[in-house]
């Protein structure tokens, strides 16, 4: 048999025929026109993975016809944090080029700009904690590349990885390249120490202490308004946060900042003689520091179970069981106010909401839950109020963990022609929730419809006030 049959069926025979076929090239020096027939067949995308694995069993170095490839077959696409939205075959030949060069600086002058992002973008989505893959995100050095390498101090805060000294390596060049960079990470690392962790407090008092200590090397004043709020809110943080204050100014005067009850909004007093704006603006809120969970309170495989099933009085008779032991923790109440909604008692739904915002000490989840029951009524005015409320209380305490009521305002405020607002309503989900999430049509539809009986004026000054005093000072669009 010849060497050119040998190779068609080890890129396109049966699996017995296909080992077969390589077993025997293992063995075989090809000539140059088996080379080149080769090249032919690595050129049809069907055949690529195939041909990777044959070139890996026969140890033939194909890595210049990969790279011009690489630019020739559809493009991966990314978020704009570097994570994975749609794989393409890019992927696989970006990784093996990856496993055959030697030098990087030789592959950064064949693949330039988009095409090296998408490359370090490739290798790093493959394995993130692979040395020579961080060095090609921060050869890079765009936004996507830099979030990328943000990503992997989450990556390792979640994952428990058994090579430390890899691990500690990684931790050291990703501190070396904050510490040497420009000052445009530094809005990239605030952009993630303001976001919350909203599945695990301890993750996140991790995340936020390994994000503190990059923002402490990059040695930047105009840092610590952010950190300072951080602080005050998170007080798994705080001494750190003090610390990482004194090593940027060793002159910042910390005894002045009164740390003692933070948990009185400092919300920014809007007088627009408007009843209803003035009501979205000016109300008293208090929100406390909550590191509990849900699984403390309640069994939740055991309690979803029996909400699925329909058995709404034994979920109500569990709640019950625990109300005086968790009467200032807001999931007792997002629970009853659920149960209620399902059964269409939208009544005894409102009265818990309206309890809970009295007694828990965070309240953000509950005035979004509040919005929903009043969207579910028809009531627009009122479910604009409390998703704004929602959304101002998230800001102002640096914990950006529920995207629900930033979505929904997304909507309103894109029916009101209002870009600027639409598009940092949605970075900011995006942000917070990985997936592009957005509504479905139905529900567009129907916020639109109930828009269209409203004042207009009121509610798009709603929006703009929103947009101008709270969204703007969250931090850059982070939406690519």
């Amino acid at each position: 048999m010849n060497n050119k049959r040998l190779i068609r069926l080890a890129i396109r025979g049966k699996t017995s025929r296909k080992n077969g076929a390589i077993d025997i090239l293992k063995e075989t020096t090809l000539t140059e026109k088996d080379i080149k027939f080769l090249k032919k067949r690595i050129k049809n995308p069907e055949n690529i993975l195939d041909a990777i694995n044959l070139l890996n069993k026969i140890e033939i170095d194909l890595t210049d016809d990969f790279i011009a490839l690489f630019l020739k077959v559809k493009k991966s696409v990314f978020d704009h944090q570097g994570k994975t939205i749609k794989h393409e075959i890019d992927f696989e030949i970006a990784n093996y080029i990856f496993n055959s060069i030697t030098n990087i600086d030789d592959l950064s002058k064949v693949l330039q700009n988009e095409s090296f992002e998408r490359f370090a973008l490739c290798v790093n989505n493959w394995n993130p904690v692979n040395i020579k893959s961080i060095d090609l995100l921060i050869k890079s050095n765009t936004n996507k590349t830099i979030n990328r390498v943000i990503y992997i101090i989450k990556y390792i805060a979640y994952n428990n990885l058994k090579d430390k000294e890899n691990t500690n390596i990684v931790l050291n060049k990703i501190n070396e390249f904050v510490k040497n960079s420009e000052k445009k990470i530094n809005d990239l690392l605030l952009n993630e120490l303001i976001k919350g962790e909203p599945l695990d407090q301890e993750i996140q008092t991790k995340i936020r202490i390994d994000l503190l200590h990059l923002l402490k090397l990059t040695s930047d004043k105009k840092c610590i308004p952010i950190i300072l709020e951080v602080c005050k809110y998170d007080n798994s943080v705080r001494e750190f946060g003090i610390q990482v204050i004194k090593e940027i100014n060793p002159k910042y005067d910390i005894e002045k900042i009164d740390f003692k009850n933070p948990n009185l909004l400092q919300l920014k007093q809007i007088d627009t003689n408007d009843k209803f704006i003035d009501s979205c603006f000016n109300s008293e809120l208090e929100e406390y520091y909550e590191n509990r969970k849900e699984r403390d309170m309640i069994d939740l495989v055991s309690f979803n179970r029996t909400l699925n099933s329909n058995d709404f009085q034994s979920a109500i008779l569990m709640l019950d069981n625990i109300q005086n032991e968790f009467k200032d923790y807001f999931y007792l109440y997002y629970c009853y106010a659920n149960i209620f909604i399902k059964t269409g008692d939208f009544s005894k739904a409102e009265q818990y909401l309206t309890m809970g915002i009295e007694k828990s000490k965070s309240k953000f989840d509950l005035y979004e839950a509040y919005a929903y029951l009043m969207f579910l009524q028809k009531d627009i005015n009122s479910a604009i109020r409390f998703w704004i409320i929602s959304v101002i209380i998230q800001i102002d305490i640096y914990r950006l963990v529920n995207y629900t009521p930033f979505l929904y305002l997304s909507v309103v405020s894109e029916y009101y022609s209002n870009n600027l607002a639409t598009d940092k309503l949605l970075s900011i989900v995006d942000m917070i929730k990985y997936g592009n999430i957005r509504l479905n049509h139905e529900v567009v539809v129907n916020i639109q419809n109930l828009l269209s009986n409203q004042n207009t004026k009121r509610i798009a000054e709603t929006i703009e006030i929103l947009r101008i005093h709270y969204l703007e000072s969250t931090t850059h669009n982070t939406r690519s």
